[in-house]
């Protein structure tokens, strides 16, 4: 176990799979950052689809987590984290993520599976927005919505409170 750490990094050539971040979720029960950046498919996506059906899977939980960087990953591991089959996400959580990405994983915001932990998002940072539609309101209802360039701001100040909910078009 490694208590002390709080941010973990993770870049690789090769897919990380289910297992790994079953082990990470172990190996560091206090991380509140966690930054993936693989472009690479994962090998068994496959078979966590099929076991989840019989629930031998078990559901990972980071507990302390605040923030997911997901800006340059594979779409396989915003499903793997969005899915509430295999991840249930803390409260208040910030999450940067490739817009575009996003609307595939999210099936232009109408899967339910994602819905569970998407609610629970604290602030949603993505580029580019374009226009933030109705439908994508309802799916992130208690979401402040900004761009990614937004975060390393806020990061930097020590509230995370939105005073605005939604980003508009035009800025």
């Amino acid at each position: 176990l490694f208590i002390s750490v709080t941010q973990v990094s993770l870049y690789d050539e090769r897919p990380f799979e289910y297992e790994f971040f079953l082990r990470i979720q172990i190996s560091f029960p206090f991380m509140k950052e966690l930054t993936i950046k693989n472009q690479k498919a994962q090998k068994y996506k496959q078979f966590i689809k099929s076991n989840n059906n019989n629930q031998i899977l078990s559901i990972i939980e980071y507990f302390n987590l605040t923030r997911l960087d997901f800006t340059k990953t594979h779409d396989d591991y915003l499903e793997l984290f969005l899915f509430d089959m295999n991840m249930s996400l803390p409260n208040n959580l910030h999450l940067l993520v490739d817009y575009a990405s996003l609307e595939r994983v999210t099936y232009y915001f109408t899967r339910y599976i994602a819905r569970n932990n998407c609610i629970k998002l604290a602030a949603l940072y993505c580029d580019p927005v374009k226009q933030i539609d109705e439908h994508i309101k309802n799916y992130f209802p208690y979401t402040c919505i900004r761009r990614t360039y937004e975060y390393h701001f806020i990061r930097d100040k020590s509230s995370h409170t939105c005073s605005y909910r939604y980003i508009s078009a035009t800025t």
